[in-house]
């Protein structure tokens, strides 16, 4: 028996990228699995179901990973997706003396997990310098066509790469500090106030910026496809992601975009991507006017997003199911590239 472990998903649900990868996790592996394959957000369910000895729990929270210790302890498998480093997540939120505790608590569940499953190999490297995790891992990257995006996949066009007499840069994540909203709008603010750049935010109340100059908050977008057809350019100034949706979004949209550089873009992207931009108020500028002004800059943004697309264009419901079947069958970890 294969048990997803985690939060309800229904349609009252708001659908974070976590939640979203989880819910298809599920979906691509019962689709698959000659197992039993259930999912539940209850203790008790977790607990019966833990008897059979060769039950396998798939958890992308580490809540629920928490509520599993009992479990792990009992040395049943449990196979770990980290949708991100939640020290990072948190630091806005909490104390340095409540994330102590909270990286000495996560440090321990990692140690009783079966394997994790990273995105990059940033990601394995930061949670081995964070976490001083050493153990069993395979890779798995986010892939361009998820349940969410496929239906609103336009074909790549260097047509559509128009030159904008005003910039419309799109950013999603509303006031999440984390987020870096606050960096792109300290960059951009004289050009907004001249008028040749307005930002179209998603994911923020509508009214959360009111008082800034060009600046549209859309509130919580339904339809995300018309959001991003509604923009010249995506911006993604984020201090911390572990593989940032938004960027595979944006090239199955067809919608331009440059993001933050970390060592995890610098992987998903290439160290001399013309997506990348320092959290710099010059660098962030630099970029955004060469895109405002150089059609040879816009086909150098188009050809790299081209690439991407192939990269993450693959089946990744097959290649999530063979890491889970691998596990319930007890198969040797080996890093799966």
């Amino acid at each position: 028996m294969i048990i997803f472990f985690g939060p309800k998903i229904n349609g009252k649900s708001k659908l974070t990228g976590g939640l979203r990868r989880f819910s298809e996790a599920y979906a691509e592996t019962k689709k698959r699995s000659c197992y039993k394959v259930r999912i539940t957000s209850l203790v008790r369910d977790a607990f019966r179901y833990g008897f059979n000895r060769k039950t396998l729990f798939v958890v992308f929270d580490e809540r629920y990973l928490f509520k599993l210790l009992p479990m792990m302890i009992l040395r049943r498998n449990v196979i770990f997706f980290p949708r991100g480093n939640k020290i990072e997540h948190f630091r806005y939120k909490y104390g340095r003396l409540r994330l102590g505790f909270y990286k000495t608590i996560f440090s321990f569940l990692y140690r009783f997990c079966k394997v994790l499953v990273f995105q990059t190999i940033a990601q394995r490297d930061e949670f081995k310098e964070v976490y001083y995790y050493n153990g069993p891992y395979k890779t798995l990257p986010n892939h361009i066509k998820a349940s969410w995006i496929r239906d609103y996949i336009k074909p790549l066009e260097l047509t559509n790469l128009r030159e904008p007499d005003k910039l419309v840069i799109g950013f999603l994540g509303g006031k999440n500090p984390r987020k870096g909203f606050h960096y792109l709008y300290n960059a951009l603010s004289a050009y907004l106030k001249m008028g040749i750049i307005s930002i179209n935010v998603a994911g923020a109340e509508e009214g959360a910026f009111e008082g800034l100059k060009n600046v549209v908050s859309c509130g919580f977008v339904q339809n995300i496809s018309d959001f991003y057809n509604s923009c010249d350019l995506i911006m993604i100034p984020s201090e911390y992601d572990s593989f940032p949706n938004v960027l595979l979004e944006s090239i199955a949209f067809n919608t331009p975009v440059m993001i933050s550089r970390s060592s995890i873009t610098e992987e998903i992207c290439g160290v001399n991507s013309h997506l990348l931009f320092n959290l710099k108020k010059e660098d962030i500028q630099k970029k955004t006017l060469s895109f405002l002004q150089s059609n040879k800059y816009r086909e150098l943004v188009f050809y790299e997003m081209e690439g991407l697309f192939e990269k993450y264009d693959f089946n990744w419901g097959e290649s999530l199911y063979e890491i889970v079947h691998d596990c319930r069958l007890g198969i040797k970890d080996r890093e799966r590239n």
